[in-house]
């Protein structure tokens, strides 16, 4: 048995420690609580050491336990929210097989969530209670502003959204980069990225060299068709490899990408002439590349 002190301080300190204390069956009559004899000595020995403390240091280990117990009420009460529970758990296996994301799939990925369990909730309304929530919609607006500033265009492909969150330092789920690394293996992540980093800058200086082509112009005032021909063939092969330009989608994030890249050399050439050249240099590829 042991005894209830009289200072608050000491009581909370330990009744955190001994949650047991707290259930009215271990309480006797005369006030004392039942505990095992080893968890008797444990409750005596902390109470003893408290009672000693000077005020100060009391007031210290009391101010710790208080914050203690006020995260582990803020945890408890998160893990009430429904968009919280195991089973909203991304599978990130089978996400990493879709050949495209949108903003808000990606975003609920990137935070470990299935996208179609968020689906139901509006998560802008549960930010004032929820850090989750108030981090899905970070993340999301975060992410929103730099598909606006045209860094990065959505539906996006699943290791394009991962190369750029990893070059932007967006907090990224770790098994989600790992089930898309898997589903589009790298033999390094590091390595390879630094080398599609120096393939990318290859590419933007070969872009530019081609721009100069195209501009040259024969006395008849147009390039040689043979020439032409060439340099539309450079332009859809670096095009589909490098920036991965699908000439049978509807929609295409290379055609961004490659105006951007253009603009950050000081050419400006503009979205719709880079898709227009892009269309026309498609037609250079074979039948079984566009069919």
């Amino acid at each position: 048995m042991v005894r209830i002190p009289d200072s608050a301080q000491i009581k909370f300190i330990l009744n955190l420690e001994f949650p047991e204390v707290r259930d009215p069956r271990n309480r006797r009559e005369d006030g004392t609580v039942q505990l095992s004899n080893e968890r008797a000595e444990q409750y005596q020995a902390l109470m003893v050491e408290l009672e000693g403390l000077p005020d100060d240091e009391l007031q210290r280990r009391h101010n710790e336990a208080h914050q203690e117990y006020m995260e582990a009420l803020r945890v408890a009460e998160e893990a009430r929210w429904p968009f919280n529970h195991p089973s909203t758990k991304a599978d990130h296996t089978y996400w990493a097989q879709m050949p495209l994301w949108s903003i808000r799939e990606a975003v609920a990925l990137s935070l470990d969530r299935d996208p179609v369990a968020l689906d139901k909730y509006n998560m802008e309304s549960y930010t004032v209670n929820s850090s989750f929530a108030a981090k899905f919609m970070r993340q999301y607006n975060l992410i929103a502003r730099t598909t606006t500033a045209a860094e990065i265009s959505f539906p996006i492909h699943p290791v394009d959204f991962v190369e750029w969150g990893q070059s932007r330092g967006i907090e990224l789920s770790d098994a989600m980069v790992t089930a898309v690394l898997t589903r589009y293996p790298l033999e390094d992540w590091k390595d390879a990225f630094a080398e599609e980093v120096e393939l990318h800058d290859a590419t933007r200086a070969e872009l530019d060299r081609l721009k100069v082509e195209i501009e040259r112009t024969g006395p008849d005032g147009g390039l040689a068709q043979r020439e032409r021909s060439s340099c539309l063939k450079l332009i859809i092969g670096m095009a589909v490899k490098k920036y991965r330009y699908d000439p049978k989608a509807a929609r295409n994030s290379a055609v961004t990408n490659i105006a951007n890249d253009l603009n950050e050399l000081g050419i400006g050439i503009d979205v719709d002439t880079v898709r227009k050249w892009l269309k026309e240099a498609a037609e250079e590829l074979p039948p079984s590349q566009t069919d």
